[in-house]
């Protein structure tokens, strides 16, 4: 094997990109659209066994229309419609020669009304759709079927406000379908629901509480793939069988806002069943990923606090310290694989007119349940 030491070898990256909109603002409403552009070169870190360097080359480029009409008939507070379209692929060159590239064409369209306040209940209900085309080309190409994705969604956000607590409760069904070229196509019906309050103790302290239960269907590769893959030097296999994952979460938080510090952690617990993840085993030659589902459990937290150090004529200057960690296991006992360990750092932000600039350390513990 050939390994680096003290470093990641092939980890550079590079990205360049830009973005240009204009828009009209009026009583009645407003009307705009904007274009951007990104270029991103980046670097597959490799195995040890001296293959070529994968590099991985990304363009994207999306359009957005938005408009908003104020106060449009009597139960209306506003309509927003928003209309995008993103073109991205990305080639991977093998010791820098072009091998593979994978389009995806969107569009994407979402309609929200937001109705006046009845007595103290505000909110939106809305519609989104989202329709893609993804294709592989070249070698690789193959390994995931050229595909149509089309899903559909209807949700709703209802905020009520019983000073000093506030109240979300939210619900989203969703209609998804994929209909791979030469298979049969196939449909899930995810089902989402939220409710979470916010107390604010006193102007310093708020506590906050939340349960979300949402499905997610299984994507595209998770199903499909079944192929060699040189840029995960892997042989990674999808399972047309999977079902929709099904997690429940509780959220607990609390915040504490003054002059001189804001702080917030908050501590999760989910119970996820049927969550999809690649199992790996190996080959004799390479390693193999299977998609796979189980009953599995995450906890954990997140936490951050931020000290202001100096705000004068000369400038902003903070300091932040934060950490994250997160658990996951199996009902069997067993560890989730592709957890991330233990993470903390600081971070220290200086903001002067429009200019800004940060500097970050973040520090991973050792990792103790690989899966």
């Amino acid at each position: 094997l050939i390994n680096t030491d003290g470093y990641i070898g092939n980890s550079q990256a590079r990205s360049r990109g830009g973005s240009v909109g204009a828009s009209y603002i009026g009583d009645a409403g407003l009307v705009g659209a904007a274009a951007n552009s990104l270029e991103k070169v980046y670097g597959i870190a490799p195995d040890g066994h001296g293959e070529a360097p994968v590099t991985v080359k990304l363009i994207q480029t999306k359009y957005d229309i938005k408009g908003q009409l104020n106060k449009p008939f009597a139960f209306a507070e506003e309509i927003r419609v928003k209309f995008g379209y993103t073109d991205y692929q990305h080639t991977e060159l093998d010791g820098g020669v072009p091998g593979t590239t994978f389009l995806n064409e969107s569009f994407e369209s979402r309609l929200e009304l937001e109705h006046q306040p009845i007595g103290n209940m505000q909110g939106i209900v809305g519609f989104q759709s989202v329709n893609s085309a993804f294709e592989g080309l070249g070698e690789e190409g193959q390994i995931v079927p050229k595909s149509d994705i089309d899903s559909f969604a209807l949700f709703a956000v209802e905020s009520f406000d019983f000073t000093p607590i506030k109240v979300d409760l939210g619900a989203r069904v969703e209609g998804n379908t994929i209909t791979p070229e030469n298979r049969d196509s196939v449909s899930y019906i995810p089902i989402s629901s939220s409710a979470s309050a916010l107390w604010d103790i006193t102007d310093q302290h708020q506590v906050s509480l939340a349960f979300t239960h949402s499905q997610r269907a299984p994507q595209l590769q998770e199903l499909f793939t079944n192929g060699f893959h040189h840029a995960t030097r892997s042989f990674e296999r999808g399972n047309a069988n999977l079902e929709k994952e099904q997690s429940n979460n509780l959220d607990l938080g609390y915040r504490f806002n003054s002059d001189w510090m804001t702080a917030e952690i908050n501590l999760f617990h989910n119970w996820v069943d049927n969550y999809i993840f690649q199992q790996r085993s190996c080959d004799e030659c390479f390693p193999v990923l299977d998609s796979q589902q189980a009953n599995a459990t995450f906890k954990g937290f997140e936490a951050q606090t931020i000290f202001p150090l100096m705000q004068n004529k000369y400038g902003a200057l903070d300091l932040t310290l934060f950490g994250d960690y997160t658990r996951g296991e199996f009902s069997n006992g067993a560890d989730v694989p592709r957890m991330p360990p233990l993470r903390y750092g600081l971070q220290l932000s200086y903001e002067h007119g429009g200019f800004s600039t940060n500097g970050r350390l973040t520090r991973g513990e050792a990792k103790k349940n690989p899966g």
